[in-house]
């Protein structure tokens, strides 16, 4: 991303049954709104929609160069969260991550929750550098095998100014 997008997108171009876990590392990212959250949501129709529902589940715990302690935590949110802590637009205030998602083509047919780990840091709208590792899930009661097979990265309010995304999968044999 090298000018304003509304958000990031992986789908089923990207994500088919060739690989079973993904890798997402994301650097030198930059929200267009001060105190912004970078968020990420889930398709299981190839990236045509995202889902919206208050179906994400997420908790992740993180720590500044100040000694504070943060956490973040829901079960019922609209969105995945990637950072504890608010996120500055200055100078040198870029997000930096990556996300592992396991199976979230659902292909060892186990009857489960899409579920990723991840981890970020970043420079918070007060300077303080926030590292954070956290958990989630999305939990569709009655589609526990949901085959998900897009990803949408964006910020919760504004854009994405700039930034690298790449994606990475994992076979098995």
């Amino acid at each position: 991303v090298t000018s304003a997008v509304s958000s990031v997108d992986f789908t089923s171009t990207q994500m088919t049954t060739a690989h079973l876990d993904y890798l997402i590392i994301f650097s030198g990212v930059k929200l267009s709104a001060d105190g912004a959250k970078f968020t990420f949501r889930i398709s299981t129709n190839g990236g045509s929609s995202f889902d919206t529902s208050v179906n994400y589940r997420h908790c992740s715990l993180g720590r500044d160069d100040n000694s504070t302690t943060n956490q973040n935590n829901s079960n019922a949110d609209d969105d995945l969260e990637l950072h504890v802590r608010d996120t500055g637009n200055g100078t040198g205030r870029s997000i930096n991550g990556v996300i592992e998602m396991f199976d979230p083509l659902n292909q060892t047919g186990d009857n489960k929750f899409f579920t990723c780990n991840f981890r970020t840091s970043h420079f918070d709208s007060n300077n303080f550098l926030v590292a954070s590792n956290g958990s989630a899930a999305f939990d569709d009661a009655g589609s526990e095998d949901s085959v998900i097979n897009g990803i949408r990265l964006r910020a919760n309010t504004g854009n994405i100014s700039v930034g690298s995304f790449s994606i990475y999968g994992r076979k098995t044999s």
